[in-house]
């Protein structure tokens, strides 16, 4: 049986060439006595963040550069990194927190938060986070909260109050610029960040649908204020974007591909994600700056339809990680560097 804790689908998230990449080199990894690995991301120095699983039972981790683990207590799961080493994430009772690089687990909930609780997805230089929450009516919230512990909600403009739609932040930029998207009352995304101010900036990328799950999602910004993820048109099929800090927006399908989707930029342009073909298993890629694309599988990644690598993040030296899932039907760790 597979034990996945976290996973990347198109169908859930949901013209250039390619170019060969110099010596990389893929490390594949697990935690100690692992069944199952899911990575959530990666930081400026390459600490990993993610989950591991034995026996059912859910681990939070933070795999430093030299290959040594962090374990965070309290059944902590981290979805994001900073330079520091502290985390950001959720616990298995459905509190967001807030850890040390030592470890040391806050928890914590915003005001408004129902029973399906909240999670920290972000966490910048600062040890500012931003996440999301669920409140009793299942619509989803943003919040920003500062290094002192302050907690601020919002929702962005045209976000629904129905139920399951809302606002759902990703990321968050230098300076408190929270990323994201919110669903409408037909289900269909927008892109948007949010400025400290209390401003918002709309990203509707030319082409995206406004039907019901179609649209534009953010669902990754860079400390410089970069962002990608996908717009799905109203012909159901998943296509890429990345936004530069001017708003000049890029879009892009990697060749041959059905659908594309950005997971992960850095400050230099540089973007991961994930593509399928249709009928095989999912492939990672790396997009660089100057266009070319970079095609990302995992040694023993499968060739199943719901197996593949899934890239989740890239830092600024370019180094990438995520997951894959094998033959063995389960998840494992991958970190991606260039010689």
């Amino acid at each position: 049986m597979r034990k996945e804790i976290g996973t990347l689908t198109l169908a859930a998230c949901l013209f250039c060439g390619t170019a060969a990449l110099a010596d990389p080199t893929i490390t594949e990894f697990d935690g100690p006595g692992a069944d199952s690995t899911y990575v959530s991301g990666i930081g400026k120095d390459g600490d990993i963040a993610g989950v591991y699983v034995t026996d059912g039972a859910g681990t939070g981790f933070i795999r430093h550069s030299d290959g040594s683990f962090l374990f965070l207590a309290g059944f902590a799961f981290p979805q994001a990194v900073n330079a520091s080493g502290e985390t950001a994430g959720d616990t298995q009772d459905k509190n967001a927190f807030v850890a040390g690089a030592d470890g040391t687990v806050t928890t914590f909930l915003p005001p408004g938060a129902g029973k399906f609780g909240a999670t920290a997805f972000a966490i910048d230089a600062k040890g500012n986070v931003a996440g999301g929450f669920v409140d009793d009516k299942i619509v989803s919230h943003g919040f920003l909260r500062g290094k002192g512990g302050d907690i601020l909600t919002f929702d962005a403009p045209g976000a629904s109050t129905k139920q399951q739609r809302g606002t759902f932040v990703t990321g968050l930029a230098s300076g408190g610029i929270a990323a994201g998207y919110a669903l409408d009352d037909k289900s269909a995304g927008h892109g948007f960040l949010r400025a400290t101010d209390g401003s918002f900036t709309v990203i509707d990328v030319d082409g995206a649908g406004s039907g019901s799950h179609q649209g534009t999602q953010v669902r990754c910004v860079s400390a410089n204020g970069i962002t990608g993820g996908f717009y799905k048109s109203s012909r159901s099929a998943f296509h890429a974007f990345v936004r530069d800090g001017a708003g000049n927006v890029t879009t892009f399908d990697v060749p041959g591909a059905q659908n594309t989707v950005v997971t992960g930029v850095n400050n230099k342009g540089a973007a991961v994600g994930i593509y399928n073909s249709g009928g095989g298993p999912t492939h990672g890629f790396e997009r660089l700056p100057s266009g070319h694309i970079v095609i990302i599988d995992a040694p023993d990644a499968g060739n199943a339809s719901d197996e593949g690598t899934f890239p989740t993040g890239i830092n600024d030296r370019g180094e990438i990680a995520g997951y894959y899932i094998g033959t063995d039907d389960n998840q494992h760790g991958f970190l991606r560097t260039k010689s």
